[in-house]
C-alpha cells in the first residue's frame, strides 16, 4: 500500500463548515435587505401641532380682551365727586383707571381713565387741576375736561397731550336740562358723548403698559410678598 496518497478528512470538513458559512452569510444579508426595505417604506408622519397663540391682553388691566378700542388712545375724563349735583356719575364704572383727587373745600375729583371699554356718554366733566398732567401724562391720553384756569391750562399745553373742554369739543359735549335731569345743575351737568370723541380720535397712539399685573391670585404681591395683618 506504499505510495498511496490519504488526504485528511478535516479538509473537507472545513470546506463544508465554509460553504455552510457562506450560505448563513447569505441569508442574513438577504434577511437584512428585506428588514430595510420594508423600514423604508413605512410613511413619515409630520406634527400638525403649533403652540397657541398668546391673546391680546388690555394694557391698562392686563385682563384678556378683544375690544377694538385697545388698539386707540385711551381717555382721562375729568369727573366730579361732590354731593350736590355731581352723584350719580354717569359710566364712571367703565373706567379702567380712577384717581382721586384732594381739592378746595375738603371735595375731591375724579380722574377716569377709559381704554378697554369706551361709553357712549359720561360725565358729569368738570375743570382741570394742577396736579392733573403728572396723573394722566403716563397714558398718552385725549383728555376731557371742562374749563380751568389760565395757569392749570398752561400747564395741561405744555404736556403736548391732546385735549378738548367745552369749547373745542363743543361737538361732543352738551348740558343736561333742569327737564331731563334735575339732579343735574350747572356746573355739574356737562356731558360729553365719549364714543363718538374716541372715534374721531382713534388713530392717535394706544398707551403702553406701564404696570405689572398677575395672572392669578396665588402670583399676586400681595400673596408672595406681603404679611397677614389683623384689623
Amino acid at each position: 500500500m506504499q505510495g498511496r496518497r490519504v488526504f485528511p478528512r478535516r479538509v473537507f470538513l472545513g470546506g463544508a463548515f465554509s460553504g455552510a458559512a457562506l450560505a448563513a452569510l447569505t441569508a442574513c444579508a438577504s434577511e437584512s435587505g428585506a428588514s430595510s426595505s420594508a423600514v423604508s417604506s413605512e410613511p413619515s408622519y409630520a406634527s400638525g401641532w403649533s403652540d397657541p397663540a398668546e391673546p391680546t391682553r388690555a394694557p391698562l388691566t392686563g385682563l384678556v380682551s378683544d375690544s377694538a378700542t385697545i388698539a386707540g388712545p385711551a381717555l382721562a375724563v375729568k369727573i366730579p365727586n361732590d354731593t350736590y349735583g355731581a352723584r350719580p356719575q354717569v359710566n364712571l364704572n367703565s373706567a379702567d383707571h380712577v384717581y382721586e383727587e384732594l381739592v378746595e373745600g375738603g371735595i375731591t375729583r375724579y380722574v377716569g381713565v377709559f381704554h378697554s371699554n369706551i361709553p357712549d356718554v359720561l360725565g358729569p366733566i368738570r375743570s382741570f387741576r394742577p396736579m392733573d398732567p403728572a396723573i394722566m401724562h403716563p397714558y398718552n391720553p385725549i383728555v376731557v375736561y371742562s374749563g380751568g384756569q389760565a395757569a392749570f391750562i398752561s400747564m395741561l399745553q405744555q404736556t403736548g397731550l391732546t385735549s378738548f373742554d367745552e369749547s373745542s369739543g363743543a361737538e361732543y359735549m352738551w348740558r343736561l336740562t333742569s327737564s331731563a335731569a334735575p339732579e343735574k345743575i350747572s356746573p355739574d351737568n356737562l356731558m360729553v358723548n365719549a364714543q363718538d370723541l374716541w372715534k374721531a380720535n382713534s388713530s392717535a397712539a394706544a398707551p403702553t403698559a406701564f404696570l405689572a399685573f398677575s395672572q392669578g391670585v396665588e402670583d399676586c404681591t400681595a400673596v408672595t410678598q406681603g404679611s397677614s395683618a389683623a384689623l
